[in-house]
């Protein structure tokens, strides 16, 4: 079922529209507070609605529900990427990914899977090294080059990856973590945690993230909790670490 289809069924029990189980047999006038509608009478009113007038409410109130339910943001997930990585000025390289759509705010939810240059903190250690980051967008439906930076935190993860769909976003940031890694130059890449002493529970996507680059070439080389600032640190390399003597 489409996006749009789910939010016209809100309102309904099992396929059945609240009002139509209202007009049938359900009773729940002893539940209800003194001053709330009659429901008999409700029912009797929306019966009487011409099939064009029941249209319009239907439409009404899902504007409504919607709202209530945090505006008009709509997962609808697109697995497509494109053919090759985005370089920018400074080679950053990119594969983005849409998770979803707000028409009313005419915006694109995207998600940026990111090798960094430069802000790894191996910089000065080691020779092609990029920091693995990702992050999420909103951009511009009009205009593409109005994009947002991106947002690493929880709270923006939560807002528009449902938990239900959070396996299947997984599945296609990694597919964009191949892409990148085919077409990179990286030697090496690094992560670290956005937040504080993060719970082990939470640091299991970060274990899925290396294996699944243990599988195309990127071995795990080190990975460490900072007593310090209270991060997690992994560094994983596609060739041998050179020491020094």
């Amino acid at each position: 079922m489409s996006a749009f289809a789910h939010a016209g069924r809100r309102g309904h029990i099992d396929g059945i529209p609240l009002f139509a189980l209202v007009g049938e047999s359900l009773n729940l006038q002893p539940f209800l507070p003194d001053n709330m509608a009659d429901l008999s009478k409700l029912a009797d009113e929306l019966s009487s609605l011409t099939v064009l007038e029941a249209a319009d409410l239907a439409r009404r109130l899902d504007e409504k529900w919607r709202s209530s339910a945090g505006g008009g943001y709509i997962f609808e997930l697109d697995a497509e990427l494109a053919d090759t990585p985005f370089v920018d000025w400074f080679g950053t390289e990119t594969v983005e990914f849409t998770l979803g759509y707000d028409v009313d705010r005419e915006i694109v939810v995207l998600m940026s899977v990111m090798l960094v240059p430069g802000a790894s903190y191996l910089d000065d250690q080691l020779d092609g090294v990029f920091d693995l980051r990702f992050g999420i967008r909103e951009g511009g439906m009009k205009h593409e080059w109005n994009v947002t930076a991106p947002d690493y935190t929880r709270e923006c993860a939560n807002k528009y990856i449902p938990r239900q769909h959070r396996k299947a976003v997984f599945s296609v940031l990694c597919e964009a973590l191949k892409l990148l890694t085919k077409h990179s130059h990286a030697k090496h890449l690094t992560m670290e945690t956005v937040y504080t002493k993060v719970p082990d529970k939470a640091l299991k996507k970060y274990e899925e993230i290396c294996n699944f680059l243990g599988g195309v070439g990127f071995k795990l080389e080190d990975a460490f909790y900072d007593d310090d600032n209270g991060k997690n640190y992994w560094l994983l390399s596609s060739v041998p670490i050179e020491t020094g003597p």
